[in-house]
């Protein structure tokens, strides 16, 4: 078996599962940082991969000590893939393989205080003037769009919006807020999907938020934070946290 085809029968097999388009991009990064390895010492077959490989690969990862210790688990997790299919007699990942020091220490998260939160609302309601899709100069903030519903320029008011819906009141992550569909309301309540137990708990939006939304979804539709051309999720969260910097 081929590492090209080693790899991409991998990465049909996760896609398959349906995990989360942000885990299937870390499997896709995974593969080409493993192919890239195998060009470099002239490897063609998967089981041409030794125990000394796997540290010298592992080791020459440049990530984070909590990235770098996900990137074992799926450095294991594709190599007991390609043993369990006898593509290789045994994996080449020995057991005394371990993550750096503070991989498994939670990254700190302190929520905004009253005072960031006002700040934050001040600087939406007192923006520079918005910015074209090229402009990327000091002091500009927003980006014109165009689609099915129509033309214009993202603004502080936009931002405050997606803020509005995220920090005080939904918990929402700035990939799901961009993403919001507005089925999702009913009334007042916003449906939420718990990760743990895959049911739906409601949170709760007030009249001011909800009616803003629904103002939105009337000029851009149902997914009334997705204003651009573009489709893919990870570049529709980059453009808001652009605009977020910038106000």
């Amino acid at each position: 078996m081929t590492i090209e085809e080693a790899t991409s029968i991998f990465l049909t097999n996760r896609e398959s599962a349906q995990i989360a388009p942000a885990t299937l991009r870390k499997y896709r990064t995974f593969t080409k940082q493993l192919t890239a390895y195998a060009d470099g010492r002239g490897y063609v077959m998967i089981d041409q991969f030794t125990p000394a490989d796997a540290d010298r690969f592992y080791a020459g990862l440049k990530l984070g000590p909590r990235t770098k210790g996900t990137r074992l688990g799926v450095l294991r997790a594709f190599f007991r893939f390609a043993v369990n299919r006898n593509w290789m007699s045994e994996t080449p990942i020995s057991s005394d393989i371990t993550p750096p020091v503070g991989s498994s220490k939670s990254a700190d998260k302190m929520p905004f205080s009253d005072e960031e939160l006002s700040r934050i609302m001040r600087a939406c309601d007192n923006p520079p003037r918005p910015m074209r899709q090229r402009d990327r100069s000091p002091g500009h903030v927003g980006c014109e769009y165009k689609n099915a519903q129509g033309a214009g320029s993202w603004t502080g008011e936009d931002l405050r919006d997606l803020i509005e819906l995220m920090v005080p009141n939904t918990g929402f992550r700035i990939s799901d807020a961009t993403l919001f569909d507005m089925s999702r309301l009913q009334g007042n309540n916003v449906m939420i999907r718990a990760q743990k137990n895959g049911h739906h708990v409601c949170a709760w939006l007030p009249d001011r938020v909800r009616d803003r939304l629904t103002t939105r979804a009337k000029l851009h539709g149902l997914r009334p934070f997705v204003v651009g051309r573009d489709r893919k999720q990870l570049r529709r969260g980059r453009r808001w946290r652009l605009l977020n910097r910038r106000v």
